[in-house]
């Protein structure tokens, strides 16, 4: 044999001639092409949640927040009536009561609890914008509400660009890092929503399922009580109004400024009133100082106000058999809630035409 028929054995070959490098380079195609269909493949699946979630949501919260949203966008002519507020809301108020006693038409845009006072003021605000004009807004809170922070997180909720969110009024003071939160939890639901996704992904053919029943004007009744459930959310309630000084939160305070300002500015009356609560937690001595705070907070901030109408100051209370929770009331308990406001919306009304 040669020197030219001998195999050469070159850095990075084996004696068989086949060479690492080959292998190497192989090995390294074969992952990288792994590694950039596994980002195509999370990056469609997330794509698709993105898409699929407003509509399909488990979480019911979010559910609401989004039709009812969608519910404001889509108003085709002015109304009389906007109702505003939290989820005591909007399983507390009924439009058609309000529309057979007091006349013109209503909706009932309430959301949940998280998206405060801030969420009244930018529907207010996009429904001024596109309409102009209304009659009067109507706002029902649960108490705890107004000592919370708007979280940045709650923005992607909302139907509509983060950058048009943050352009709405009263605009919202947000660090980058709240910003960048808000954003993710959009469009990154495969890790910010994961839950819903796990539970969509092993149950693909089910449907949201709750027991609320929605109703075009956009109220949402529930049948049956939970007195056994109302009890333990009373024992929350009453830990924290032990542990818990009240504030009026900043941003909660700036929306109530706006929508006062507003009522003004646009010749509307703007109700405000307290949420149905469960009558053991008025018995509290706790629970009766931490209420009388927020009250007397919120009667500060409009005082002075002609437009403003601040009801139902001392709450209208039901017993554990008619309410879900501290603050749900079923239907019939509804009637008796929607009644009450309407009666002292009137009340308030003939007083100021004296």
């Amino acid at each position: 044999m040669t020197n030219q028929d001998k195999p050469i054995h070159t850095e990075g070959s084996d004696p068989g001639g086949t060479t690492s490098e080959i292998l190497a380079s192989s090995s390294f195609r074969e992952m990288r092409a792994v590694f950039i269909g596994a980002i195509l493949i999370v990056l469609a699946v997330n794509i698709a949640m993105i898409l699929y979630l407003p509509k399909s949501t488990t979480n019911l919260g979010y559910w609401i927040i989004g039709k009812k949203w969608q519910m404001l966008l889509r108003l085709p002519a002015p109304i009389d009536w906007l109702i505003l507020g939290d989820s005591s809301g909007n399983q507390g108020l009924m439009p058609k009561i309000l529309e057979e006693r007091l006349g013109g038409r209503s909706v009932n845009l309430c959301t949940i609890a998280d998206m405060t006072v801030l969420n009244d003021a930018w529907m207010l605000d996009t429904y001024l914008k596109s309409k102009g004009t209304l009659r009067a807004v109507l706002v029902v809170h649960v108490y705890d509400v107004w000592n919370r922070d708007f979280d940045a997180r709650m923005m992607a909720r909302i139907p509509m660009a983060i950058e048009g969110v943050r352009q709405l009024k009263p605009p919202v003071r947000l660090t980058p890092y709240k910003i960048l939160r808000g954003f993710l939890d959009r469009y990154l639901p495969l890790y910010y929503q994961h839950e819903t996704v796990a539970s969509l992904i092993k149950f693909p053919l089910s449907h949201p399922q709750h027991e609320l029943l929605w109703e075009e004007d956009g109220f949402m009744s529930a049948v049956a009580a939970k007195p056994s459930a109302v009890e333990g959310d009373a024992r929350n309630h009453l830990t924290f109004v032990r542990e818990t000084q009240f504030r009026l939160s900043e941003s909660n305070r700036t929306a109530l400024e706006y929508l006062a300002d507003a009522a003004e500015r646009h010749s509307f009356d703007l109700f405000i009133a307290n949420s149905p609560l469960y009558e053991g937690l008025i018995r509290d001595a706790a629970f009766v100082r931490y209420y009388s705070d927020m009250e007397r907070a919120i009667g500060r901030v409009i005082a002075g106000r002609r437009n403003v109408h601040y009801i139902l100051r001392a709450p209208m209370t039901f017993a554990k058999e008619q309410l879900q929770n501290a603050d749900h009331v079923t239907r019939s308990a509804a009637v008796e809630y929607t009644t009450r406001v309407v009666a002292e919306i009137e009340a308030s009304q003939q007083q100021g035409s004296r």
